[in-house]
């Protein structure tokens, strides 16, 4: 697997294709994240999309909403749960975690138990720990750039970011 920055180099690259509506698709997609819990898979849905050169639709920001909703909540509700408990649990099966979006959202799951174990046994599989959490942190420092800027610019990092964990994914031996 190549470390962070290069998936970010393949999301941003992804991402400037078609600039201005990429931003509107994955703005759409992280609303529907902070409404209804489901904009994460969508958000991979649409990273994925744009990685295979496909123009997004406001549609696609909604897709976890027309296919297995509830397991896209249960995935994102089950991700966030050890950074709120405290950051070392977070920092340690995040990194490892992080790939059950895009089983989600390519529907190679369809459980969201079952897309985090198998993203856990595939992260395992890939090398060691240190590799994951490096590259879960460079590209979590990309999203996060964006926001200091006025919050405007994450509009493109987080997108960016997103697209880099779906390259990454697509890295991952299979378990």
């Amino acid at each position: 697997m190549k470390g962070g920055v290069d998936y970010a180099k393949a999301g941003w690259e992804a991402m400037k294709k078609d600039l201005v509506n990429n931003v509107i698709v994955f703005l759409v997609a992280s609303i529907t994240c902070m409404l209804f819990g489901v904009g994460i898979v969508s958000m991979f849905y649409c990273a994925n999309k744009c990685r295979k050169g496909e123009k997004l639709a406001i549609a696609d920001a909604l897709w976890a909403l027309k296919n297995n909703p509830v397991q896209s909540i249960i995935a994102a509700i089950i991700f966030v749960i050890p950074f709120y408990i405290c950051l070392l649990p977070g920092l340690y099966l995040g990194p490892q975690m992080i790939y059950a979006f895009p089983m989600l959202a390519r529907e190679e799951e369809k459980d969201a138990i079952a897309a985090i174990k198998a993203s856990m046994a595939r992260a395992k599989a890939a090398g060691g720990f240190m590799d994951h959490l490096i590259r879960f942190f460079i590209l979590g420092l990309v999203g996060y750039v964006g926001n200091l800027l006025c919050g405007i610019g994450g509009l493109v990092t987080n997108p960016v970011a997103l697209m880099g964990f779906d390259a990454a994914y697509d890295d991952l031996p299979k378990a």
